[in-house]
């Protein structure tokens, strides 16, 4: 069995500096003061590559017990999944004019990662645009991406994780593009089971017609 790989400390920083302050400003100052040494805690046992996940998932639950409802980011994500679904006929025709359209796919999916509230202090939708008009220029490990598309070419079943909102609409045009060149596997995308700051969920999937395309499924947490 492969090693899981060693938590990294720009992780570690990037969670730190996401969620430390993340509780409403008329909060009790006691209150903070619990939610902060409490995610001080969390973050301190975090020990391998899945911390991060799991940590995040009882910081959204501390977040609730001492705070009562999360933070609703509904409004922005719907947002976010209108603003690139908008940018959809322009991604797609330059997908289809590539050399690679399952290259051009993946380049538009790794610069869609940066709508990430957890990690941006503000996503701006022009410099967005900027990603999305240079993205043909991010260079991708060739030995990497060879040997991810043959995966894709040969697999009967592909399990596919979905990141944040926005980037979902990306995710559904990759697995257009992974239906194409595999069109006998069986798809299945996973979205968070529950709300989670700008995590894509069924809701999301829902929105930009993701659920009309392959089956999507909850990951239960």
């Amino acid at each position: 069995m492969q090693k899981v790989p060693k938590l990294k400390s720009v992780c570690v920083s990037c969670m730190l500096n996401s969620r430390i302050n993340q509780f409403p400003e008329d909060a009790p100052e006691e209150k903070k003061v619990e939610y902060m040494t409490r995610v001080l805690k969390e973050l301190g046992e975090m020990k391998d590559a899945h911390g991060p996940v799991l940590a995040t998932r009882n910081i959204v639950k501390l977040q609730a017990e001492l705070f009562g409802k999360k933070q609703d980011y509904s409004e922005l994500k719907s947002k976010f999944n209108q603003f690139v679904m908008e940018k959809v006929p322009f991604l797609k025709s330059e997908i289809e004019r590539a050399d690679d359209s399952f290259k051009r796919a993946i380049q538009y999916g790794i610069v869609s990662n940066y709508i990430d509230f957890a990690v941006m202090e503000h996503v701006d939708e022009k410099q967005l645009e900027q990603f999305f008009i240079d993205a043909a220029q991010y260079t991708l490990n060739e030995v990497t991406y060879q040997a991810m598309r043959q995966d894709v070419c040969n697999a009967k079943q592909i399990v596919y994780l979905l990141d944040n909102c926005g980037e979902i609409v990306i995710d559904k045009l990759i697995i257009e593009e992974v239906m194409r060149l595999n069109p006998n596997a069986k798809i299945t995308a996973v979205v968070r089971g529950e709300e989670a700051m700008n995590d894509a969920t069924i809701e999301d999937a829902e929105q930009v017609g993701l659920a009309e395309v392959v089956e999507v499924i909850g990951n239960g947490s």
